[in-house]
């Protein structure tokens, strides 16, 4: 999954990516509301690349996703 955000020239975003902002992303993605304490982000995502989230799908049950962050 992409989300874009906009980033300085050091890679550093110019706000950050929250476990809201990746609840929106997947939900466009497969189309299924997800809820954002249902992402386990530990802090916001400041920089570009790619981040491996986990996201709680049902009780004892966990799935991990890869967001790509890339420039706006």
């Amino acid at each position: 999954m992409t989300i874009k955000a906009k980033a300085g020239d050091a890679g550093r975003l110019y706000g950050s990516i929250t476990a809201k902002d990746v609840a929106e992303a997947i939900s466009q993605v497969i189309g299924v509301a997800v809820d954002r304490r249902k992402i386990e982000l530990h802090e916001p995502i400041r920089e570009i690349g790619e981040h491996i989230i986990t996201v709680r799908v049902h009780p004892g049950v966990s799935a991990e996703v890869c967001v790509k962050v890339v420039p706006e």
